[in-house]
């Protein structure tokens, strides 16, 4: 399970963190995709991995690894899962207004991702 909500924001980047090119051209995303398929040659073993992003980010990185080919994997190995979203408290603890009549609202963060996992009958599919 790839944990991958994260903006690139504080990067400087535009985009999923998991898209910012690393080592030269290399993306994140790229460098987790060329460690599994050497785990699944050594292993002789095709692997499934599941990648959670968020509600802010899941469109772009389902799209960069179509655009990549998923990387040399299959794309039936490669589950997306989305985050959910809870309402955003201010520093006073009151609900943060985006607008009039409109609670903002933010990812809730990696600690549900487990729950979301089963939630999207992922633990079936892999048979964990």
């Amino acid at each position: 399970m790839i944990l991958a909500g994260g903006l690139g924001i504080r990067l400087g980047f535009d985009g999923p963190k998991g898209c910012f090119p690393l080592l030269g051209e290399k993306t994140l995303f790229h460098l987790h995709m060329e460690k599994i398929l050497r785990t699944q040659e050594k292993y002789k073993q095709k692997l499934s991995i599941a990648i959670m992003t968020s509600p802010l980010n899941h469109k772009q990185t389902v799209s960069f690894f179509e655009k990549e080919n998923h990387f040399g994997l299959e794309k039936d190995q490669i589950d997306f899962f989305c985050q959910k979203k809870l309402p955003v408290l201010n520093s006073d603890g009151k609900w943060y207004w985006e607008g009039r009549g409109k609670l903002a609202e933010s990812p809730n963060g990696n600690g549900d991702a487990l729950h979301l996992f089963c939630e999207w009958s992922l633990d079936r599919k892999m048979n964990v």
